[in-house]
């Protein structure tokens, strides 16, 4: 048997070469509309014999099907004259997420996590939180699409500013924690935890933000890199999104 007649024997039926070039894609077009059309009246079908109430869509759907989407909302009206029913769902194997951990037991965690809730409920920390969001703000770490790698393109070195202001204002995360520098401007901080055997918690941010266009910066109610604080918001690229996180 010849390697072409091997090779031949492992392509699909409906690539064989007597077929019409046009034929196969059309009828699985077709096909594919078909199982969509049979779906949808099966899910009408048994809505109508379900009667008036809520129609929850994973009680008929596999969830292989539904995917991870069906975490968040699965919304169909009721017919008839029944009300809209949002279900949320928390299937094993999809898209899992945990409860948050809050200490419950009389500890030395729980004093801890009380004492930081007080904490960052004061106005003087608050102040303090708002200077630090501010003051990365001011740094433009803006990125571009066209930047080449660090050492070869001046535009990276904003990030070392960046870094320079994050060990100035958290100095006491700086003589604590390790910290390793990926390809120069990437941190990498290891906060080493009293039980080895634990699986690592990994939380991750960028440092990075769009670039402002130099003719549209006056079209900001405030400066882009101000930090500006209103009494209620911080203005600023990133304010948001990574540096509030970073």
């Amino acid at each position: 048997m010849s390697l072409h007649e091997k090779e031949t024997q492992t392509l699909p039926s409906y690539a064989s070469s007597n077929e019409q070039p046009g034929s196969s894609r059309k009828s699985r077009i077709f096909g594919r509309l078909a199982v969509l059309v049979g779906l949808t009246w099966v899910l009408l079908t048994a809505r109508y014999f379900a009667g008036p109430g809520p129609f929850p869509v994973s009680d008929y759907v596999p969830e292989r099907v539904r995917g991870c989407a069906h975490r968040v909302l699965d919304y169909v009206p009721s017919f008839p004259g029944g009300k809209p029913h949002v279900h949320h769902h928390g299937s094993e194997g999809l898209c899992q997420q945990y409860d948050a951990l809050v200490p419950s037991k009389k500890t030395e965690n729980k004093d801890l996590w009380e004492q930081l809730g007080q904490t960052y409920r004061t106005e003087d920390w608050k102040a303090r939180a708002r200077e630090w969001l501010a003051g990365a703000v001011r740094v433009p770490t803006e990125s571009y699409d066209n930047m080449s790698g660090p050492g070869e393109d001046h535009r990276w070195e904003t990030f070392g500013e960046l870094h320079e202001y994050l060990e100035s204002a958290f100095p006491l995360v700086h003589s604590t924690l390790s910290l390793t520098k990926v390809n120069t401007y990437a941190l990498l901080y290891e906060w080493t935890g009293t039980n080895a055997s634990l699986k690592p918690l990994l939380l991750a941010a960028h440092q990075d933000v769009v670039p402002v266009e130099p003719k549209t910066a006056n079209e900001w109610t405030h400066p882009p890199y101000s930090g500006h604080f209103d009494g209620t918001h911080i203005w600023g690229r990133g304010t948001s999104d990574d540096k509030s996180v970073s």
